[in-house]
């Protein structure tokens, strides 16, 4: 079996990743991925702000990759000892890091990797926040093409 575990720093992303150990058995896939968005753009550079060009310098993505790189490898340490602890042993791959909406950036990743379940922690946003910003875990559950675990 597939699992794709959508990792992010939420509380309940961690209570997701220690729910993993309950659909996973041995030599299961556990597939890691993360995406975030564009660094915020620097407004510093010269001629670009009368275009309404915004660029992010190359130190800024390079280090919000090598976090967002940090956070999979913990992760995956994490999960590591989870399924140590119920003496399984499943194969991690982390996938590369999406710089992009999540939304599509899971649903691909579902389908390009041919997932049977996708674990998600929901970020707990209230009616009014969910309706401004957006809902990961909703756009995922209704666009899936296999089963989806949202976890709180």
């Amino acid at each position: 079996m597939k699992v794709l575990i959508c990792i992010d720093s939420s509380e309940s992303n961690k209570a997701a990743i220690h729910k993993l150990s309950l659909f996973v058995k041995n030599e299961d896939t556990i597939l890691l991925f993360h995406s975030y968005t564009d660094p915020l753009p620097d407004a510093d550079f010269p001629g670009f702000e009368d275009l309404g060009v915004c660029i992010s310098r190359p130190e800024r993505v390079m280090d919000a990759r090598k976090s967002a790189n940090d956070l999979l490898d913990r992760v995956a340490n994490e999960i590591r000892e989870d399924l140590s602890k119920d003496q399984k042993e499943c194969h991690i791959e982390k996938l590369p890091v999406f710089i992009s909406d999540p939304r599509e950036a899971i649903i691909s990743t579902i389908k390009e990797n041919n997932v049977d379940i996708t674990i998600l922690g929901s970020r707990g946003f209230g009616t009014i926040k969910s309706v401004l910003l957006g809902s990961v875990s909703t756009y995922v559950v209704q666009h899936s093409p296999t089963s989806v675990l949202v976890v709180r």
